[in-house]
């Protein structure tokens, strides 16, 4: 998977994350020698469990791609995509697929670094906006027998 294409969203998915194999690598390693030194030296072991902690939490995220979008566990092709729908007064951006399977993207699960009540919302309602409308774009572009319902009117050409 080329990253340079995709555009990395911080969001809140609600599914567990697979490590890659180069993550699991480090976590046995850093859990062996962290066993290993807990018989010898103590603080260090304490180091290199945290440091395996760290090394496990994997952060979640929303890949937007030009042919498809990962989210957790779940791959959506856009050509694939039926309908496109805006619901809860545009806070949720509801995917359906030929397949029968539906996406949801909610503004509320997408993080910010804001601190005050008010600023997370407008992060949140403004990452949100972004998200969608580039995921309404290239579900026009790869699938425009699609059917939108409550999305904003956005230009049909787009790169």
């Amino acid at each position: 998977m080329d990253r340079k294409k995709f555009a990395l969203i911080k969001y809140d998915h609600g599914e567990p994350t697979s490590l890659s194999g180069a993550r699991w690598m480090w976590l046995v390693l850093v859990l062996a020698a962290a066993i290993g030194m807990l018989f010898v030296f103590f603080p260090v072991s304490f180091f290199l469990v945290v440091a395996a902690l760290v090394i496990s939490k994997q952060p979640k995220r929303l890949y937007v791609g030009p042919r498809y979008l990962i989210c957790g566990r779940k791959i959506v092709y856009y050509a694939n995509i039926q309908k496109v729908s805006m619901e809860d007064s545009g806070t949720r951006l509801v995917l359906k697929s030929s397949t029968g399977k539906v996406l949801v993207i909610e503004q509320d699960r997408f993080q910010t670094g804001a601190r005050k009540p008010d600023k997370i919302a407008a992060n949140k309602a403004a990452r949100f906006e972004k998200v969608a409308q580039k995921i309404v774009k290239h579900v026009r572009r790869a699938a425009p027998q699609a059917v939108l319902t409550g999305v904003k009117d956005l230009p049909a050409t787009g790169t």
